[in-house]
């Protein structure tokens, strides 16, 4: 009996139209990049947006307020237990994530996201800034 190859497949939350189909389908996720665009969408999710699941909070707006990145991110270390159990919590796709939090040159807080899929080693960024 040959052994089933495991795939994960989403939509794309852009809502794109798939140029390889004439009736108009949205693109499709696959395997770890469907992995990498449900880990950011957790993480930029805040509490309350989500109906019927209130709890589900990644916390990245509490992150953008957070104190001097020049210090050891004492005031992010919090931050990344939080989102890292959020993370594990309602994304059992990704395994072994780690988070890091580092601010940029323009003062943005960047979210590094490395986590395994499918055996194989991810990592995604995640830029925070303020619109205004």
């Amino acid at each position: 009996m040959p052994q089933e190859i495991q795939k994960y497949v989403d939509f794309d939350l852009n809502f794109e139209v798939s140029p390889l189909y004439e009736k108009g389908d949205i693109l499709l996720k696959t395997n770890a990049d469907a992995v990498e665009q449900s880990i950011t969408n957790i993480l930029l999710t805040n509490k309350y947006e989500r109906p019927f699941n209130h709890s589900l909070n990644g916390g990245s707006r509490g992150a953008m307020f957070e104190p001097d990145a020049s210090n050891i991110f004492a005031g992010h270390l919090s931050y990344i237990n939080a989102a890292e159990n959020v993370v594990n919590k309602f994304e059992p796709r990704a395994r072994k994530t780690k988070l890091k939090v580092k601010k940029d040159t323009l003062n943005n807080t960047v979210i590094e996201v490395a986590f395994t899929a499918l055996n194989a080693n991810q990592e995604v960024s995640i830029v925070l800034q303020r619109d205004r």
